[in-house]
């Protein structure tokens, strides 16, 4: 059985003995290997470049608006002074 993400070379047609032509070299086997999956690769191209450009413009934005911290301090003692 053949799954979605098996990897099965197209036929490169006959020679003249009637056997299937077998990829020899690498560039042949990677050529194969990205005509089979060109639809899965350029898809996942394409959500690698979105994800990037939006973290990207989101991490250009928080230093635009970087201010200094909020700093919280202790309330003297006059105010904790109070009774009921």
């Amino acid at each position: 059985m053949v799954g979605y993400w098996s990897y099965q070379p197209k036929d490169m047609g006959s020679t003249p003995t009637g056997s299937t032509r077998v990829p020899k070299t690498m560039f042949e086997k990677i050529s194969n290997w990205y005509r089979f999956y060109k639809k899965q690769i350029l898809f996942i191209l394409i959500i690698f470049l979105v994800s990037s450009t939006s973290f990207a413009l989101g991490y250009l934005a928080n230093r635009e608006f970087n201010h200094a911290p909020i700093v919280i301090e202790k309330c003297s003692g006059a105010a904790s002074s109070t009774t009921l």
